[in-house]
């Protein structure tokens, strides 16, 4: 059979083709190009810009024994799997009441800083509920959390202040009311033993003499800076007396004149005209 070879048709895609297309079509760029340009800079000027803190958080509480509070809700329950105690502490995390105590603790206007006024409670709880995020894996003991705010400090803060108010509240969730009972005669015991010492402390201090140690402290600094002025005035007086012990040393005996005959100058009588001395003829 006779074989047919198809030749490819010349391309006419060339340069002067392509400046052609983009001459004619120039309007039609140039106007594409300056609106995406004026959309990129709406958008990056005014879409809110968003901060996001992180924490991981290891929950071992639940999963070990623990010395203080043996029975606790983890040791009992042996037929639950992992992923049932997670998602307990992420449903704590997520909590409304725990958003409330955060936004009580930090403060309304703190948690919302750019809001008109005074905000209430409840607003900052909410924007603290909305703009967490909490993620768990499965078989795993870690809990992702993270906080969204347009302010970086307002972000870290709400996140640091949620993981605190999480362990408390954790702790408050799976010890037992005997454990409470066990801390609490423990801060009792520790208060007791505090107040006896500070008892035994008034009395050293009633026997010393000592009625208030800031006074006492300040009479001594007092006395002390008295001493030092006396000691500088006495060093004076000491140099003062050196230099005139010098001063006499330097100057040395005077010596008296001595007692002896006194040589007197005789007149020599000069020649008289009468002719006395004269020397013979």
């Amino acid at each position: 059979m006779p074989q047919h070879h198809t030749e490819a048709e010349p391309s006419n895609l060339n340069l002067s083709s392509i400046l052609v297309a983009v001459f004619k079509r120039k309007r039609t760029i140039l106007f594409s190009t300056v609106a995406g340009a004026i959309a990129a800079a709406a958008v990056y000027l005014l879409w809110p810009h968003t901060y996001e803190s992180d924490a991981a958080l290891l929950v071992r509480y639940v999963l070990d024994r623990s010395a203080v509070d043996p029975e606790t809700t983890g040791g009992a329950g042996a037929t639950k799997t992992n992923d049932t105690f997670i998602n307990a502490e992420v449903s704590i995390l997520t909590s409304w009441d725990l958003a409330v105590q955060v936004a009580e603790a930090l403060g309304p206007k703190r948690v919302l800083p750019e809001a008109k006024g005074d905000p209430s409670t409840i607003a900052a709880a909410g924007a603290i509920f909305s703009g967490l995020k909490v993620v768990s894996t499965k078989n795993s003991n870690v809990i992702q959390v993270s906080y969204t705010n347009s302010r970086p400090e307002v972000a870290t803060l709400v996140l640091n202040e949620l993981v605190n108010r999480y362990f408390t509240k954790h702790l408050e969730v799976h010890r037992s009311a005997g454990a409470f009972d066990f801390v609490s005669q423990q801060t009792d015991q520790v208060r007791s033993r505090l107040n006896q010492t500070e008892d035994a402390l008034k009395a050293l201090k009633a026997k010393a003499g000592i009625l208030d140690l800031k006074e006492a402290t300040a009479g001594l600094t007092a006395q002390a800076g008295k001493m030092e002025d006396e000691l500088r005035a006495a060093e004076g007086d000491l140099a003062e007396q050196r230099a005139r012990v010098k001063l006499m040393e330097g100057a040395g005996p005077v010596s008296a004149p001595q007692a002896g005959p006194t040589v007197e100058p005789v007149a020599t009588p000069a020649a008289s005209a009468s002719g006395l001395n004269r020397p013979p003829d």
